[in-house]
This record gives C-alpha cells, sequence and structure tokens, in this order.
C-alpha cells in the first residue's frame, strides 16, 4: 500500500498504520458479532466511528469468513432513497462481474425491487433509482435485499452508518421496517450507527419502539491520551520532528478530545514542514478558525436572535449543566427561562447544541470555539 506523505487523515480509512487505537472496541465488535449479537455503536460527530466501522470490516474481510456491505444513510429523507444507497452499496461489494458489468443475479435484484441504472459519465459510478411504476413497499425491498445477500456462501455484515435518519422518516415508519428486515434475516449481522447520541439512545432504548434492546449497545469516545500522545510523537519522529507532550496536552485539551479537531491541527502542523512550538501552534489555531469564519458568521443571520445568543453563551461555559438557572440566564443576559427553554430544543433539532451526562455543550466543536475566540 501507498505511504501517505501525511499521515493524519481527516476523513476515511487508509491502513492500520495511520489509525489509533480502538483495540478494546475493535475487540469488542468482534466478540458482539462473533457471538450473533446486532451492535449498536453511537458517538458525537467527528469522533471517528465511520473509520473504526471501515476497519473492523476490512479486518473481518481479510480473515476470508465475512462479506461485508457498509453504506451511510446521512443523505437519505425517505425509505426510497435508503434503498437506494443499500442497492448501491451491495452492488459495490456483490453485484459486478469480473469485467465490471451488472452480474446476472443482481439483474434480478434490481428487477425485483423496479429499479433501474445510469451511469455517471465521468466516474462511471452507477446510480440506481425506484422508478413510479415498479414501486414496491420498503419491507418488500429489504426483504429481496435480505434474499439475495443470504445466497452467499459467507457470512454476511451490514454496517448502516448515521441510522438515526431513518426515525426521519415522514412517509413510512422506518424504525419498524429495518427492525422487520433484522427479524426476517437473523443469519446477517448488523452494525448500526449514529452521530446523533440522543436519538440513537431513544431508537434503542425506549421501550415504546420497535428496536428497543435488540442490539448491545457501545459509545465511541475520545482517544485517551496515553495511546493518542505516542502515535502522534511517532509519525513527527519518523519525519525527523519531534513534538512535545506539553504542546500535545493543549491540543488535547483545545479538542476537548475530538479525534478530527486533533487530526486537523496535527495534519495542519506536520503539513507546514516545520518544528513545532508554542507560538506555530497558537498561529495555526488563529489560521483555522478563521478560515472558518464566513461560514460561522452567516449562522448569525440564519438564527433567530435568541438561539444565537444561547449558543454563544453556552460556548462560552464550554459545558453548561442548568442554562434555565437564574445564575446562567442573568450572567449571559439571556432573558426569560422560557424564551431560552424554546431555543435550547430548537439548537438541539438542528443538532447544533447536544446534551450528555448532565451537561448541554455546541455540537460543533470547531464552531464552538470560534464562537469563545469572538466573545
Amino acid at each position: 500500500m501507498k505511504e501517505l506523505k501525511n499521515p493524519f487523515l481527516l476523513g476515511g480509512y487508509h491502513s492500520a498504520d495511520y489509525f489509533c487505537d480502538r483495540e478494546s472496541k475493535l475487540a469488542a465488535l468482534n466478540n458482539h458479532l462473533h457471538n450473533g449479537r446486532n451492535v449498536v455503536l453511537f458517538s458525537w460527530r467527528r469522533m471517528g466511528k465511520s473509520a473504526l466501522i471501515k476497519r473492523f470490516l476490512i479486518e473481518k474481510e481479510r480473515s476470508g469468513k465475512v462479506d461485508a456491505v457498509y453504506v451511510d444513510l446521512l443523505a437519505s429523507r425517505n425509505i426510497e432513497q435508503a434503498i437506494e444507497l443499500i442497492v448501491e452499496a451491495v452492488y459495490q461489494r456483490f453485484g459486478k462481474t469480473s469485467g465490471k458489468s451488472i452480474s446476472e443475479s443482481f439483474s434480478s435484484l434490481m428487477q425485483a425491487l423496479g429499479l433501474s441504472v445510469s451511469f455517471d459519465t465521468i466516474s462511471g459510478h452507477p446510480k440506481f433509482s425506484i422508478g413510479v411504476s415498479g414501486k414496491i413497499s420498503g419491507e418488500q425491498s429489504l426483504r429481496s435485499i435480505g434474499e439475495f445477500l443470504q445466497q452467499r456462501d459467507q457470512q454476511i455484515m451490514i454496517a448502516i452508518d448515521e441510522f438515526q435518519q431513518v426515525s426521519r422518516y415522514a412517509d413510512q415508519d422506518g424504525e419498524a421496517v429495518f427492525r422487520s428486515f433484522m427479524q426476517e434475516f437473523p443469519q446477517l449481522r448488523f452494525i448500526y450507527s449514529g452521530s446523533h447520541r440522543k436519538l440513537m439512545t431513544s431508537i434503542f432504548a425506549d421501550s415504546n419502539r420497535p428496536f428497543y434492546k435488540s442490539c448491545s449497545m457501545m459509545a465511541l469516545g475520545p482517544i485517551p491520551k496515553r495511546s493518542y500522545f505516542p502515535f502522534i510523537q511517532r509519525h513527527f519522529e519518523e519525519d525527523g520532528r519531534s513534538i512535545s507532550e506539553e504542546l500535545l496536552e493543549k491540543i488535547y485539551s483545545w479538542s476537548d478530545g475530538q479525534t478530527y479537531a486533533i487530526q486537523l491541527i496535527c495534519n495542519r502542523l506536520f503539513g507546514s514542514g516545520r518544528d513545532v512550538n508554542p507560538n506555530s501552534l497558537d498561529k495555526l489555531i488563529g489560521e483555522i478558525l478563521e478560515e472558518e469564519s464566513p461560514v460561522f458568521s452567516n449562522y448569525f443571520h440564519l438564527l433567530p436572535k435568541m438561539q444565537w445568543q444561547v449558543l454563544k453563551a453556552v460556548a462560552k461555559e464550554r459545558k453548561v449543566e442548568s442554562p434555565l438557572s437564574k445564575d446562567f440566564l442573568s450572567a449571559h443576559d439571556l432573558g426569560a427561562a422560557s424564551s431560552v427553554s424554546t431555543a435550547i430544543k430548537s439548537l438541539e433539532e438542528k443538532e447544533m447544541l447536544a446534551w450528555e451526562e448532565g451537561e448541554y455543550f455546541v455540537h460543533d466543536l470547531i464552531f464552538s470555539r470560534w464562537l469563545e475566540s469572538r466573545i
């Protein structure tokens, strides 16, 4: 495999050499799925869950005993779009012949689903769409996909990323449809992952919802310093440079342990080709925030005044236990608690404000630090 010039990746998965730690999570995933348990993996966005899943699936496929499908539902708005994304993922893994044409068995699946296909003239990638005349129910579509997959000789593992989207489908009960799919094909193994912890927990822990207690739950938190610091230092040392533990502490603290923010800073520091010192780190962080300024400044015009004020107040505190308390309202001149409560609910729906373990915080860490720098 080709060696990367910059070892600090900002997206996707390349190889184990550029992937830090998560050994305990990989072992836990393996144990769950080996013993027939489907898994829910949830974390806040940009913690590295997608890279973790991809590494796990690649390792399982290398064992020669598992075939894997990975699909991201973030772009889906209804069952039909979800089916199209799943079909595309299945095609990429199982639907092509050696000549990259569509296999006979996959053509039969397309016919059963009432799908048509077009190919991008530049990339050659297929685009599947459900025709109006051939539309069938979500349950029937997933059943056909399940029947296609269970015909394979190997154990099939399906990872569905950003699974919380199914709870937002207005046309059908997406959760019930996917729950039926899992029940109808118990020989398939599933990983459901999502970056909205509150929604994901509700889907799988609410006794009134279809997926209640159907899967083993796994939360993904920050990579611990004891693993991350040596990983970062090793890559700098291999390039003939060093980075002190003191600076790593500063990076980790500023990033609140968020994988993406740490990788972003290290990527930029490494890419500068210069020695790392406190001044260069501070300058780089300032540059990162300034680059995001045009986007973040626009939020001011898109959000109601109260929501903007609440975001600024929470960012200043970083973590807030009681945003409706008199002390918090008074300290940030927010006015009536009822107005703040309404703003918080709206910001949570927009995934701009998050709640975990009794504390509210701005979901986008870079945005939160940008707000801090301008208060």
